[in-house]
């Protein structure tokens, strides 16, 4: 049986979001060109980078090294001719996560975004500015005064299954609402390409999550039912390892982190359908599929441009929502693995109606 695209299939529902739930509205996915990129390290160098250079800067080197080993160039190197998003030079993190902000202003009104009482940034790269506050200037651009700014690093990819865990407890009241944008673009040292498990391309996504109240949100296309994070035994050093090692550590991890995600979301594997698997290798998304006993009609294909870092997840929803039309309904589990030895799921209920904005920069 072959597996579904994100375009095929469809089905039709009532309100979104059940009160009390966090509710998803509006969502911008900003998506630079896809170009082969078969090199293992980002190429892009950059002077805000240079404190890399200092002897006391090696904690936040890959490894504590610069340039690639002869054994890692061999090891980590990836097949065929992979296409990844790569910004072009001179689009830093922060730009990407600003073009997402503001394009999520254009698509919502400033009107919806004044009721902002949280921003979230989350990123897994380090912005060119080291200096700079990312998610101040967010404010700063969207003359956002009295909301209070988070920024989440330091969880590879799963930025999006944190802050839901966070806003599930700082949303307290109806009518809360935070502003929660995604974004990275990767510069050297940094790794892209981890053999044929995954490549990381750049990104940013935005949308607004808000508690949902007694009475239906008409802008909402997305409930969240559940999240869950799980951590296995800490990888500090991801590069040293070949790939097959970190598929063998990851998949059993990220098979309990849907499992856990359905727990609490009181539904069986059956029950789900879309299961939306990130940016990783098809065989390494089978094997966990098959674990956490996903049938094989509800497993969507990737589009195969790569893992879109801290974005992967959220662009994924987004894109399925704007997908649907006007009435219909699904319930997806949407997951990812970070390479440090974690792992998250969420499910999430989409209603169709929302009009997306993919802010695709053009191919290479």
């Amino acid at each position: 049986m072959t597996l579904s695209t994100l375009d095929e299939t469809r089905v039709g529902a009532p309100r979104v979001a059940a009160p009390g739930t966090l509710a998803l509205s509006g969502g911008v996915v900003v998506l630079p060109p896809a170009v082969v990129f078969s090199a293992i390290q980002a190429q892009e160098r950059h002077p805000g980078y240079r404190h890399l250079l200092l002897p006391q800067a090696r904690f936040a080197r890959p490894r504590g090294m610069g340039a690639l080993t002869p054994d890692e160039g061999t090891r980590l190197a990836p097949g065929g001719r992979p296409a990844l998003r790569v910004a072009p030079p001179g689009r830093s993190l922060a730009d990407l996560a600003a073009d997402a902000a503001l394009d999520l202003r254009d698509q919502l009104g400033s009107g919806a975004l004044a009721r902002t009482t949280h921003v979230i940034v989350a990123s897994c790269a380090l912005n060119e500015g080291i200096g700079d506050s990312v998610v101040g200037r967010m404010q700063y651009e969207l003359g956002l005064q009295r909301v209070t700014p988070f920024a989440l690093g330091q969880n590879g990819t799963l930025g999006w299954y944190s802050a839901l865990m966070l806003l599930d407890g700082l949303l307290r009241d109806e009518g809360d609402q935070a502003l929660v944008i995604l974004s990275d673009k990767w510069l050297y040292p940094f790794f892209r390409q981890f053999g044929d498990l995954v490549g990381y391309g750049d990104a940013a996504a935005a949308l607004l999550v808000s508690r949902a109240g007694p009475a239906p949100e008409p802008a909402a296309w997305g409930g969240v039912r559940s999240s869950a994070l799980e951590f296995g035994p800490s990888i500090a050093d991801p590069w040293a390892d070949a790939p097959a090692a970190l598929r063998d550590t990851l998949a059993p991890l990220a098979a309990r982190a849907i499992r856990r995600a359905l727990d609490q979301a009181d539904l069986r594997a059956n029950q789900i359908d879309w299961c939306v698997p990130p940016g990783f290798d098809p065989g390494f998304a089978a094997r966990v599929a098959d674990a956490a006993s996903i049938p094989v009609p509800a497993r969507i294909q990737h589009d195969g441009s790569g893992h879109l870092s801290s974005a992967e997840s959220p662009a994924a929803l987004i894109r399925l929502a704007g997908a649907l039309d006007e009435g219909e309904r699904r319930t997806v589990l949407v997951w990812d693995a970070a390479l440090h030895g974690a792992a998250a799921a969420a499910v999430v209920d989409l209603a169709g109606g929302l009009d997306a904005a993919l802010d695709i920069e053009g191919d290479a």
